[in-house]
C-alpha cells in the first residue's frame, strides 16, 4: 500500500499533480483568460480527463476483481464506485462492464491508458470487437480522427454486419420495448422510451413535422422557447390529435441493392435507417409503401459521376450528399442534423462545379459563417476540415 497526499492507493507523482491541480482550480482567475486561452486550456485539461478516466475505470475494475468492494462495506463495486464518483449508480455499473470488456482487448486498454479514449469511446469500441475482432484498429483510428457520432455509426454498421441472426437481435429488440413515467420531486411528468430502430424513426418523423410547425408559429409569435421544449409540446400535440396526418419528414432508408436480392446484409454492405441504425432486410422491405420513406439503394452505380451544369442541385444529387454526410453538418464536432443546407465547397461563382465532391451538408450557423465570414470546408484523405479564414497581412 502505498500513501501520497493523505490519499491511500495514489502515488508520489500522482499526489503532487493532484495537488497541482487543485491549487490552480482553486485559486486561477478565469475571468482574465483571454477567449483563444480558455480554449487551450480546455483541450489541455480534456486530454488528461481521458487520463484520469481511464485510471479510475481501470481502478474500478480491480475493485470489482478483488472484492474489496465487499470489505469497504458495500453491496457491490458499482455500489461503491457511485459513492466515490457522485454518479448513478447505473452510470457505475456501464463504466464497471466497459472496464471487464476492454480487460481482453489490448490496443484499446492501451489508448484509454494513454488518454487516447473516454470510456464511452472504449465501449462503443468494446461492443463492436466482441462481435468483429477485425475492427479493431479502424474503429479506434475512427475514434483518433472523427466524432462520437462518426464512432458511434461505425460502430453499429460493425455489429450489424457480424449479426448472424439481424431477426432475432431485433426480434429482442422488440420484446425489450417499454414506455416509462415517473415525477420528480418538482413535479414535473418524464418519460423514457425503448422502440426498434424503424418505430423510433416513425415517431420521430410525426415529431420534428409537429416541431417544425410549432417552430414557425413561435418564431412569429417571438417566443424564445428552446427547441427542446418545442419538441416536447409537439409530442403532447400528437397524442391528444384527433386527426392524424401523413409525416412530411423523410425517412431515409440506406440499403445495398444486393442486400435487398440476398434477404440479409454480407460484411460492408449497408441497411440502415439514418439517424436510427441498422436494420434487418426484412424490416426494411415492411417499410417500402410508405410515402415518407425514401429508399436510397445503392446498386454499384458511382455516385460521383453525378453532376449538373448550373447552380441548382437536383434532388438525385442532393440524395447523394445526404447519403454520404447521413444528413449531418460535416463540420467537425458539429453533428447537427436539424435545418442543414447543401452548400458548394468552392461557390458557383468561383467556379466551382455542382458535383458531390464539391458539395457539403452544413448546418444554418456553419453555413453563414462560411458565407459571411470567410470560413473554409475542406475534404482530403476522407477528413472534412473547418478552416477559419486567413488572417489578413500585417502592417510592416
Amino acid at each position: 500500500m502505498f500513501v501520497a497526499d493523505g490519499v491511500v492507493g495514489g502515488g508520489s507523482e500522482l499526489g503532487v499533480a493532484a495537488g497541482v491541480f487543485r491549487r490552480f482550480g482553486a485559486d486561477f482567475d478565469f475571468s482574465v483568460v483571454s477567449g483563444e486561452d480558455a480554449v487551450g486550456f480546455l483541450s489541455f485539461i480534456c486530454a488528461h480527463e481521458k487520463v484520469v478516466a481511464g485510471i479510475k475505470m481501470l481502478c474500478a475494475r480491480r475493485i470489482d476483481e478483488t472484492r474489496s468492494w465487499a470489505r469497504s462495506g458495500h453491496c457491490s463495486a458499482a455500489s461503491l464506485l457511485a459513492k466515490e464518483s457522485g454518479e448513478p449508480v447505473g452510470t457505475a455499473k456501464r463504466l464497471l462492464e466497459t472496464a471487464s470488456e476492454v480487460a481482453s482487448l489490448p490496443g484499446v486498454e492501451h489508448a484509454v491508458r494513454n488518454g487516447g479514449l473516454s470510456p464511452s469511446q472504449a465501449g462503443q469500441i468494446a461492443s463492436a470487437v466482441k462481435a468483429d475482432p477485425t475492427s479493431e484498429r479502424k474503429l479506434l483510428e475512427t475514434a483518433g480522427t472523427g466524432s462520437f457520432s462518426d464512432l458511434k455509426t461505425l460502430s453499429g454498421r460493425v455489429r450489424a454486419a457480424a449479426d448472424t441472426d439481424p431477426m432475432e437481435s431485433y426480434r429482442k429488440v422488440h420484446n425489450s420495448r417499454y414506455l416509462r413515467r415517473w415525477t420528480t420531486p418538482d413535479g414535473a411528468f418524464n418519460l423514457q422510451a425503448r422502440l426498434t430502430p424503424d418505430a423510433g424513426a416513425k415517431l420521430w418523423a410525426r415529431i420534428e413535422d409537429e416541431t417544425d410547425l410549432l417552430h414557425k408559429e413561435a418564431r412569429r409569435a417571438r417566443c424564445g422557447d428552446r427547441f427542446e421544449a418545442l419538441q416536447a409540446d409537439a409530442l403532447v400535440a400528437l397524442a391528444t390529435s384527433d386527426t392524424q396526418s401523413t409525416p412530411t419528414t423523410q425517412i431515409f432508408l440506406n440499403v445495398d441493392a444486393a442486400a435487398l436480392l440476398r434477404g440479409h446484409i454480407t460484411p460492408g454492405e449497408l441497411c440502415e435507417i439514418d439517424g436510427a441504425g441498422p436494420i434487418p432486410v426484412e424490416i426494411a422491405e415492411t417499410l417500402f409503401p410508405a410515402a415518407y420513406v425514401k429508399t436510397i439503394v445503392k446498386n454499384g452505380t458511382d455516385v460521383k459521376t453525378i453532376s449538373h451544369h448550373s447552380r441548382a442541385i437536383s434532388p438525385t444529387l442532393k440524395t447523394a450528399v445526404k447519403t454520404r454526410d447521413h444528413g449531418t453538418c460535416v463540420v467537425p464536432g458539429c453533428d447537427n442534423h436539424r435545418y442543414t443546407e447543401t452548400d458548394h465547397i468552392i461557390t458557383y461563382a468561383q467556379g466551382g462545379k455542382t458535383r458531390l465532391d464539391n458539395l457539403a451538408t452544413l448546418c444554418t450557423w456553419h453555413h453563414r459563417q462560411k458565407t459571411l465570414h470567410g470560413w473554409q470546408i475542406t475534404h482530403t484523405n476522407n477528413q472534412w476540415h473547418w478552416k477559419p479564414p486567413p488572417q489578413p497581412p500585417q502592417p510592416d
